[in-house]
């Protein structure tokens, strides 16, 4: 559809006035960390908006369409307003991006600009499949089970409930003066060193089987990809390299016993 297409520019569009914006922000502030705020307010414009098209070209909207982006759209805003809490109240920079601040040395700008572009692609791209589901007709939106969508909404709810819950853990144990030195390893943390990962991850495993009932097979890739990002490209490496600098031996031994990415029991500490 032409308009659907003329949206996705839109979105394209949208998300890098946004990231710019939040470039400038970074500029003035010296904390990138506004980046992340940045990248969940790109995914819930690029699940809503493409989601509003839809609903004006085909008036006659099922119940059904509405589920995927309402999903994505709470996801993201939840994620987006913790982010921008944290980001509120940080004293100094996230220590991740201090260290790309620091290695880029006098081209920072340049480089943390080419970093905010580069976060407009990941969220296009990772959004992409929602652009697709409002290209659906609605007879075959309206097919789809209801047990099927209600399954879907309690496992983005559970995934969500995690999220949310090792999200305030881990800022009530940061917020006492006691602990900046020492490492989180209770609650959710106790069985996984990066829970909130684990349950973000978890919110996109349902995407094949959805794309699969309405002939996408190809969404299968997100889930794999965002595994891969999380686990071994943007999320755990850089978190526990600056981990392992602010906190040493106490860091090293979490590694030892604790899961890094999976739920799963701690081994006994010596």
């Amino acid at each position: 559809m032409i308009t659907l297409t003329l949206t996705y520019f839109g979105l394209a569009a949208i998300n890098f006035i946004g990231m710019v914006r939040a470039f400038v922000i970074n500029f003035f502030s010296r904390r990138a960390g506004i980046v992340d705020v940045g990248w969940a307010a790109c995914m819930v414009v690029n699940a809503g908006l493409p989601a509003a098209s839809h609903h004006y070209l085909q008036p006659n909207t099922p119940w059904q369409f509405w589920v995927l982006p309402t999903l994505f759209v709470a996801w993201y805003s939840r994620l987006g307003l913790h982010l921008l809490v944290r980001y509120s109240k940080e004293q100094e920079e996230d220590s991740r991006y201090a260290a790309m601040r620091k290695a880029m040395g006098g081209r920072q700008h340049v480089g943390f600009f080419v970093f905010f572009m580069l976060q407009v692609a990941i969220a296009l791209f990772f959004s992409y499949p929602l652009w697709q589901w409002a290209q659906l007709g609605n007879t075959l939106l309206a097919s789809l089970p209801a047990w099927c969508m209600l399954l879907l909404v309690v496992w983005v709810l559970i995934a969500g409930l995690g999220q949310a819950w090792a999200d305030r853990q881990l800022s009530q144990f940061k917020a006492q003066p006691t602990n900046q030195q020492q490492v989180m390893q209770s609650g959710l943390w106790r069985y996984s060193r990066h829970p909130n990962y684990f349950f973000e991850w978890m919110f996109w495993l349902p995407l094949p089987v959805l794309g699969a009932m309405v002939g996408h097979p190809e969404w299968v890739i997100y889930p794999i990809l965002m595994f891969v990002f999380l686990r071994y490209l943007t999320g755990i490496p850089f978190s526990e390299k600056q981990a392992l600098l602010r906190r040493g031996e106490r860091y090293r031994d979490y590694q030892q016993r604790t899961s890094a990415f999976f739920l799963w029991p701690a081994k006994p500490g010596p």
